[in-house]
């Protein structure tokens, strides 16, 4: 709109100079009233008319989509492993209980009732936000970004385009002088100024821009960020409970199959001419300016007199200084009368002297009439100024006053700051011993946890070997009362079932250990019977000879 509001201001300003001179404004109204053989300004501009039921939908699916956003659904990933001890930064359940359950991966004797293993069960937990739900609604936003922008793209090309066009064709015939000009002008504009402000769809491109904005927001939060990373989710999708079920999925769900199925455009368009012609008196005059001044740079330009109009630009523009420097000095004059009978005080006089002065330095510089009234000026200005002396001494002691005041509210300052830096300082003391006390509370603790744990891992390696030991005895005991019985005759049950004939697999095994052991038992036996009969021999033997 400034550039429109400049034009406008340049031609009234034309319009009144040239007005002021009898000959220019007779020429103008010449130019104005000559006959025209075609004269036409015709305007064609598209109506849209915006269709507001997809808006609406847009906007209440997402309040639904940014709820959706705000419940930022994941789900966590446990990954666990066996990994060495030095490794481990922290211990949890899940360790505790696999380490009980695998005494293997303790390698080492206890040192001073302390339990070190060699490796331990570690479990990392990680939150990812990448479910269905989340990259359907980011799938969601993608689309509704696309949707908006194309849509309007074109409403605001629609609302904002100009066309424009003018056609002239006129001859003026003034005795001597003759003109004949023809004008043939066509514009087109788009996103022109005046129709951005004052268009009728001007509310409604808000509405759908701040529509856009916001899915542009929503797209930018750190969940649909991170989302992103992941691939995007191709249609058909698949409604799972979550979509089906909570509220803010549903309506987002319904949003997607709307814009899925949505065919049209959003709006309408109408072309719409509007044509002026002929012209009315003030438009007549409009252009008969235009045209005086395209008649008088052809003048210039054709005889080359630039030099000397700008001379004579020069000589006039000097005689209206010095008219206007006539003018500041009767104004001047009044003033000063004014200010000797009190009407006015010194400061407004100082600055209709000054203001007189910049007006002399730009008309007479370098000149000696300046140099004069420059040093006139400045014996009275510093007269006037000498007045104002009481004035700065008054300002002083408000001044010095204001000064007092300061270091007094910064001494307040400085001592409020002082209380609570010792404030702080007794906070933070009691805050550290308060810590030191929990830390030695929380040592104690884990060390009692962990003289439990190795009583439990020794009490627990103690019940598996004694009941290891009770398995392998029934076992035996169980084998030889079947070899009893089959010595007897009395067994006629069928073991070639698997799972009978597996445990009577064990049982044979367990039975050949127990043989196994009672064999060497017996071995020892017979060769210390065997030693001692030889021993026996040997002395009886003695005798004899």
């Amino acid at each position: 709109m400034k550039q429109l509001d400049t034009y406008y201001r340049a031609l009234m300003e034309y319009k009144k100079i040239t007005g002021s001179n009898a000959e220019c404004e007779t020429f103008l109204h010449a130019l104005s009233d000559a006959e025209s053989d075609f004269e036409s300004i015709e305007l064609t501009r598209t109506v849209c008319t915006v269709d507001e039921d997809w808006i609406e939908k847009i906007e209440n699916g997402l309040a639904h989509i940014a709820n959706a956003i705000r419940e930022e659904r994941q789900f966590i990933l446990s990954e666990g492993g066996v990994v060495p001890i030095e490794k481990v930064k922290s211990v949890s359940v899940e360790s505790v209980k696999h380490l009980a359950k695998h005494s293997n991966l303790i390698s080492r004797a206890p040192i001073d009732g302390e339990i070190i293993p060699d490796s331990i069960y570690t479990v990392e937990r990680l939150n990812d936000y990448t479910v269905y739900e989340n990259r359907f609604l980011y799938m969601l936003l993608c689309y509704l970004r696309d949707f908006i922008s194309i849509r309007l793209e074109k409403i605001i090309e629609f609302s904002y385009k100009y066309e424009g066009s003018l056609t002239l064709n006129k001859v003026l015939d003034l005795g001597g002088r003759r003109i004949s000009y023809r004008i043939d002008l066509t514009e087109e504009f788009k996103n022109h100024p005046y129709l951005r402000d004052h268009s009728e769809n001007k509310n409604i491109i808000e509405r759908i821009s701040l529509i856009f904005r916001s899915v542009l927001s929503l797209l930018s939060t750190p969940l649909m960020e991170d989302v992103a990373k992941a691939s995007m989710l191709k249609p058909p999708i698949t409604k799972t409970n979550v979509l089906k079920m909570d509220k803010h999925f549903r309506g987002a769900v319904e949003l997607y199959d709307y814009i899925m199925a949505y065919n049209k455009p959003g709006y309408t368009t109408e072309v719409e001419k509007r044509i002026v012609s002929p012209f009315n008196d003030e438009l007549s005059i409009d252009i008969a300016a235009i045209s005086s001044a395209l008649s008088f740079v052809t003048c210039e330009n054709a005889l080359d007199i630039k030099l000397d109009l700008a001379h004579r630009y020069e000589v006039e523009d000097e005689r209206q200084k010095a008219e206007e420097l006539r003018h500041y000095g009767d104004q001047i004059a009044q003033i000063r009368l004014r200010m000797q009978n009190g009407e006015i005080d010194a400061a407004e006089y100082i600055h209709a002297l000054e203001k007189r002065f910049s007006a002399l330095e730009a008309a007479y510089e370098n000149t000696e009439i300046i140099t004069e009234k420059l040093g006139a000026a400045e014996h009275e200005i510093f007269s006037l100024r000498a007045q104002n002396t009481v004035l700065d001494a008054q300002n002083n002691n408000l001044e010095e006053e204001l000064e007092a005041e300061a270091k007094r509210h910064l001494a307040e300052k400085e001592a409020l700051k002082a209380e609570y830096d010792q404030m702080l300082s007794c906070e933070t003391a009691r805050y550290l011993q308060e810590t030191s006390t929990l830390e030695n509370t929380y040592r104690d603790e884990l060390a009692q946890m962990h003289q439990r744990l190795n009583q439990a891992l020794q009490e627990n390696g103690m019940l598996q070997e004694e009941r290891a030991k009770l398995i392998e005895e029934k076992l035996v005991a169980d084998a030889r009362m079947k070899a009893i019985l089959s010595n007897g005759g009395e067994i006629v049950e069928n073991y070639t079932d698997k799972e009978k004939f597996d445990q009577l697999e064990k049982e044979y095994k367990a039975f050949t250990r127990f043989y196994k052991s009672q064999w060497k038992k017996a071995k020892k036996e017979i060769r210390k019977s065997l030693l001692n009969f030889e021993a026996l021999r040997g002395q009886t033997g003695d005798g004899d000879e």
